[in-house]
């Protein structure tokens, strides 16, 4: 009896990697409910049942990507502040530049769809956000208190978890929609108004009118 000899076909060694890569862009920018598996292996080149020998379905895919992604996020954010060169002011400069060009690569079709239909994923992303990104911040303030460029009698528990019910009250992509703000704007604003406040300070308006007085005895 003759032994069928199965012909197993090599795949390149970078194709997961490739697919993950382009999963990342095309779910950041059309959601997850707008791809599907046979758009991204059109896209890629292959076949659907190639995406298969790496990923169970598209839920698994994105899930990957996910967990890549928050790998990545964590290394960058780490050592923003590890970094003991730059001033507190500009490490949460840099905190803040860096998750707001991240979150301008999101869309609202993403966010959308992990809220409403994948809403276990969400709940790890919020889990990620709480458990490792925002500890990072309270590394910073708490930097900032021992170098004196912090008040030192801030309540950094209280200002972080106001700081967090801010951003999961807003990143709501109802809220987004409605007022038509970005995510990575409304970022940028929330950090502004919780860290620089609204008021002018006495020092600021004693230099604005020194100045006027300046300009007018110029003339």
């Amino acid at each position: 009896m003759k032994t069928k000899k199965v012909s197993i076909v090599s795949l390149p060694p970078d194709l997961r990697s490739r697919i993950l890569k382009r999963s990342r862009e095309l779910f950041f920018k059309h959601g997850y409910s707008n791809l599907s598996l046979d758009e991204l292996a059109a896209d890629l080149g292959i076949s659907k049942a190639t995406i298969y020998r790496y990923f169970s379905d598209k839920e698994a895919l994105l899930r990957t990507v996910i967990e890549e992604t928050k790998e990545w996020v964590l290394s960058h954010l780490v050592a923003i502040v590890k970094d003991e060169r730059p001033s507190v002011k500009d490490k949460l400069a840099a905190f803040l530049e860096f998750l707001s060009r991240f979150m301008s690569g999101i869309s609202q079709e993403l966010i959308r769809d992990l809220r409403q239909k994948l809403p276990h994923l969400w709940k790890e992303m919020d889990e990620f956000r709480r458990r490792q990104v925002f500890p990072l911040i309270s590394e910073i303030v708490s930097e900032g208190v021992q170098k004196k460029e912090v008040k030192p009698d801030l309540d950094t528990r209280l200002f972080l978890e106001i700081f967090w019910h801010l951003v999961q009250e807003f990143m709501n992509p109802d809220w987004l929609i409605s007022h038509d703000y970005a995510p990575s704007e409304l970022l940028h604003k929330i950090f502004h108004i919780m860290f620089y406040g609204i008021l002018v300070e006495k020092n600021s308006r004693k230099k604005s009118s020194r100045a006027k007085f300046t300009k007018r005895g110029r003339k």
